[in-house]
């Protein structure tokens, strides 16, 4: 899966080039715009740049990442990667892995543009980076497994979400076809059926909740804010997580083989 994962990347590798290039040129410039008296029109055009790579472009890599997958299975091109001795399951893995390690990738780029940029303008007098890692220490204070529980938990969340959007668009593939003029049908259902997804997987996480408590409350004791942690609400939200990735990624991995022409 490894070669997999390396030529799914190497596939982004122009636009994450671009993206990185846009980031520190677009944080440079708003913070000279800060700084020195530029024209308006070029204070204003920093404001929207950095707000744009900072706040839309993580977004956007998630888009794209789902048009990768969609372009392996909807355009001539991309069916040849299904044609590798590699099984169905390994290939959708490939993605997945790689979707995930791009967000971890653009998140980390992206706090750290802010603040590199929250540092230049106040002087050093304000510290992303400290104000998380207060955060972190609530999280963490006395209850060490339970915040390894509880990101654990986030983490499964998240991959449901990306097996999500890519059951949908396998799903369209099978109902409408992979091509032709049933591409336009496709990805208004692709679109209705994540939306359907989302709101089904959000109503049994909300009724496990509803039934054994919340994950984690916030407590206020003479040392400070603490987080308490649910063991047991959070343990059986990660397994009801657990099951809908595994039956999702079973459920892709079947209908390509099966149901799509590829």
């Amino acid at each position: 899966m490894l070669k997999l994962i390396k030529y799914d990347i190497l596939k982004l590798k122009t636009w994450l080039l671009g993206y990185f290039i846009g980031l520190l040129a677009s944080n440079g410039l708003f913070i000279l715009s800060m700084k020195t008296d530029l024209p308006d029109i070029v204070a204003e055009l920093s404001i929207m740049l950095f707000a744009l790579f900072c706040v839309v472009s993580p977004v956007m890599l998630l888009v794209f990442t789902v048009m990768v997958f969609s372009t392996d299975i909807n355009n001539k091109h991309g069916y040849m990667t299904f044609l590798t001795p590699k099984s169905t399951a390994a290939i959708v893995g490939s993605k997945v892995i790689v979707s995930f390690l791009l967000l971890i990738v653009v998140g980390a780029a992206m706090l750290t543009s802010i603040a590199l940029t929250l540092s230049a303008l106040t002087d050093g007098d304000v510290s992303l980076f400290s104000e998380l890692a207060e955060v972190f220490e609530a999280a963490l204070k006395e209850n060490y497994w339970g915040f390894f529980l509880f990101i654990i938990s986030s983490l499964v969340s998240y991959f449901r979400y990306i097996l999500m959007i890519d059951l949908a668009i396998v799903i369209s593939a099978a109902i409408f076809g992979n091509g032709g003029n049933g591409k336009a049908v496709a990805r208004v259902v692709t679109a209705v059926l994540y939306v359907a997804l989302a709101y089904v997987f959000t109503k049994v996480d909300n009724l496990l909740i509803d039934n054994f408590g919340n994950m984690m409350r916030q407590k206020l004791g003479s040392d400070g804010i603490s987080i308490i942690y649910d063991y047991t609400s959070i343990g059986v939200v990660t397994v009801e997580r657990l099951l809908m990735v595994f039956g999702m990624f079973i459920l892709i991995s079947w209908l390509l083989d099966r149901k799509v022409s590829l």
